[in-house]
């Protein structure tokens, strides 16, 4: 249990150091492009939309695959997809680009999430406070190398940043809890939110 608790602590790090590295880019991605605050937000306008897509099957990514193996691939894919957005030059591609970098944020975050949770159920006490403050940490620390990186090509940034937390995504993935999904709920496909979470 102290070797998969730190494993998913590192993950949450690793998570939100990504977000925070990404942010602090995002004036050099968008003279790149050459694009306004419109065509800027488009973009991040579709990465929200990939993270909801994202969710959507994440269920079914984690009902198919062993959680402990697949938690580490996605984290690998979401370190990877932070350097893609700074090798594009058009607006167009940019925006499929960052559906993608959406859809790569909600699959490592839900895995993480549901390691946290099961963390929480073994351990018998409270965890996930924790783990989204370290998550934040991961963010604070992302965006401070940004900042003292911001004279640095972001395509050279991101990789040196994305290809150690990859790595150390592998690393720790092999002390992941593996989460076995009751048979009762592998047929669940969707279900609407109970009453008691809509607004009245």
């Amino acid at each position: 249990m102290t070797r998969a608790r730190f494993a998913v602590s590192v993950l949450f790090v690793i998570h939100g150091v990504v977000v925070g590295t990404f942010a602090t880019r995002l004036p050099w991605i968008s003279g790149r492009l050459g694009a306004d605050l419109v065509g800027l937000g488009f973009g991040l306008l579709l990465a929200s939309v990939g993270s909801l897509a994202g969710m959507r099957f994440s269920s079914a990514v984690n009902r198919r695959f062993r959680s402990g193996p697949t938690t580490a691939v996605l984290n690998v894919m979401w370190c990877a997809s932070l350097v893609i957005p700074a090798l594009i030059t058009d607006l167009v591609w940019f925006g499929a680009v960052m559906f993608l970098y959406g859809v790569a944020t909600a699959l490592a975050d839900i895995a993480m999430n549901a390691q946290g949770v099961l963390i929480e159920q073994k351990a018998g006490r409270s965890v996930m406070s924790g783990l989204h403050g370290l998550w934040s940490l991961g963010a604070l620390a992302g965006s401070g190398v940004g900042v003292l990186a911001a004279g640095l090509d972001a395509r050279v940034h991101f990789t040196l940043v994305a290809l150690p937390l990859a790595i150390t995504s592998v690393a720790v993935g092999r002390d992941v809890l593996d989460v076995r999904t009751p048979a009762e709920s592998r047929s669940a496909r969707f279900a609407l939110p109970a009453r008691a979470v809509v607004p009245g």
